[in-house]
């Protein structure tokens, strides 16, 4: 099973060469090797053929890239509160026009009524805790009856994977970040409305991420 992620992981940091070739600095390195700190592979297993995709907190686009890419998805957009990974993801445009990304604020959801599939990847933890159920209650509202969410986040259960993430967070974000257990976020998922899946646990590196995928059931 490990040789088959790392296969996995290598064939997505190949995909995603061309895209960061177009981009410079941190953000050309992020993009290139995210796969190998994330755990995209898994999120891509969520995505069906042709399907329309938002992809909240989607950073410089590397996710929607490869969905266009590897999912043949019809309609690939996003949203970011970093000015510099949205002017990175424009930069994706080049070479995946149907690819759009836009600078929006923290607190923005946007109508999803005609999305397919959302997908929050790294974003539920750098929202206070307080505030987490709240965001995702609008999120769930704006999407459709038999839509699916996707939410991939550092796991709080596993502390000392955790805590790396939180240094992490702390040295490169300068933010102190709120990671949640799979367990209460498939709880809180259910109380929005969603059909939760059991969580998936995945390692790379020093990072521990869950899984959470589920259907809307009802308004």
């Amino acid at each position: 099973m490990t040789q088959v992620l790392s296969l996995q992981r290598e064939a997505l940091v190949h995909e995603l060469e061309s895209p960061a070739s177009l981009m410079r600095g941190m953000s050309a390195v992020k993009t290139h090797y995210r796969p190998y700190v994330c755990p995209l592979h898994a999120v891509l297993e969520q995505i069906p053929p042709e399907a329309r995709v938002y992809d909240i907190g989607c950073g410089s686009g590397s996710f929607l890239y490869l969905i266009r890419r590897l999912r043949s998805a019809i309609r690939a957009q996003g949203h970011d509160v970093s000015a510099e990974a949205i002017a990175a993801g424009q930069q994706l445009a080049k070479i995946e026009p149907s690819i759009s990304v836009s600078l929006r604020g923290a607190d923005y959801v946007p109508d999803l009524s005609d999305v397919d599939v959302v997908t929050m990847i790294d974003v539920l933890h750098h929202i206070p805790r307080r505030e987490q159920a709240g965001f995702v209650g609008r999120i769930v509202s704006k999407m459709r009856v038999g839509s699916r969410i996707v939410i991939l986040d550092i796991d709080a259960a596993r502390r000392w994977r955790a805590w790396a993430n939180q240094i992490h967070d702390l040295v490169l974000a300068r933010e102190w970040v709120n990671p949640r257990t799979a367990a209460s976020t498939m709880r809180l998922l259910q109380d929005a409305g969603i059909q939760a899946e059991i969580p998936r646990l995945y390692s790379t590196l020093w990072y521990g991420h869950y899984l959470i995928s589920g259907i809307k059931t009802k308004n």
